[in-house]
């Protein structure tokens, strides 16, 4: 799996800008400190990106945003893409925050948040 780190000059640039830009040496990189964390993710099946989310969330990294890279959204500025993620995963967290407090909840809030976060990502699909 290839990763390609945000720096700050990406963010003005379309996202197929960004994600083949070349990055031969880590230690040079000015990585971007100004946005949230996102992780683009490309050429994986909807499955495969569910699983890789999984598998992260099991790791010690610091959390982030997950958003699948589609045609509709390569030539779009990273910018407006972050705002647009930014606002939906915001949108998700307020209301499973909502319905934690108010203890609304259902039994099956579990497999319901689940599918609300794989959504999103498919909320992400259409429009971009």
């Amino acid at each position: 799996m290839l990763i390609i780190y945000g720096t700050e000059d990406m963010i003005p640039r379309s996202l197929w800008e960004a994600v083949n830009t070349k990055q031969p040496t880590l230690q040079d990189l000015k990585i971007a400190k100004s946005v949230p964390r996102i992780c683009f993710l490309s050429g994986l099946s909807g499955e495969e990106m569910m699983m890789f989310i999984d598998a992260f969330e099991e790791t010690e990294l610091e959390p982030a945003v997950f958003a699948a890279m589609v045609p509709n959204s390569a030539d779009k500025p990273l910018q407006e893409l972050i705002e647009e993620i930014m606002g939906d995963h915001e949108m998700l967290v307020s209301h499973e925050s909502e319905l934690l407090q108010n203890n609304q909840l259902p039994d099956w809030h579990e497999e319901w948040l689940d599918a609300q976060r794989s959504k999103l990502l498919w909320l992400l699909l259409p429009k971009c």
